[in-house]
């Protein structure tokens, strides 16, 4: 464990949300701009997985990490990451989407964005494999669980997202 008390760390993560995810809209907003300038139309679908990557590998690796500046500067680097991929996204389905289908296609990668992308079966699944696989570890059996679960959701997730950015062009 980090030894952290609750309050603090919500505070902290709070605050260390707000000054990573602020700045990173803007961020993102500049590179979007940068890269239509360029005639690089289909930026967001090239910067999504790298962004995504970037802050996955933070959040997997704040789990191994005791240091409290370390476990906060590894959790500010993912929320800077991760802020800007709902932007990105919905500029990828506006550029794919004709608008006539474009609400019934943000609907629907929501759909399989929560029943394939984890939001509704992470939880349970991480679960599972903790109480099956490292039960002897007890209480702790929740983090080789969530590296054996993250270990293949995330490069999976993160080679659909170069395929489909390779599909755009």
């Amino acid at each position: 464990g980090w030894n952290i008390p609750a309050a603090e760390f919500g505070h902290i993560y709070g605050t260390i949300g707000l000054f990573a995810a602020i700045p990173a809209q803007f961020c993102n907003g500049w590179l979007m701009h940068v890269l239509s300038a360029r005639k690089i139309w289909d930026g967001p679908s090239r910067v999504l997985p790298f962004a995504v990557g970037i802050a996955a590998v933070c959040n997997v690796a704040v789990l191994h990490v005791h240091e409290r500046w370390l476990i906060y500067t590894l959790l500010g680097v993912g929320q800077f990451f991760y802020a800007g991929h709902f932007a990105n996204i919905s500029i990828t389905l506006a550029y794919l989407t004709p608008g006539r289908l474009m609400g019934r296609m943000t609907a629907f990668f929501f759909l399989v964005g929560a029943l394939l992308g984890g939001s509704a079966w992470s939880a349970p699944l991480i679960a599972f494999v903790g109480r099956w696989f490292f039960n002897d570890l007890g209480p702790l059996s929740i983090v080789p669980a969530l590296n054996a679960v993250l270990g293949f959701v995330i490069p999976t997730g993160l080679c659909l997202m170069l395929f489909a950015a390779g599909r755009v062009r």
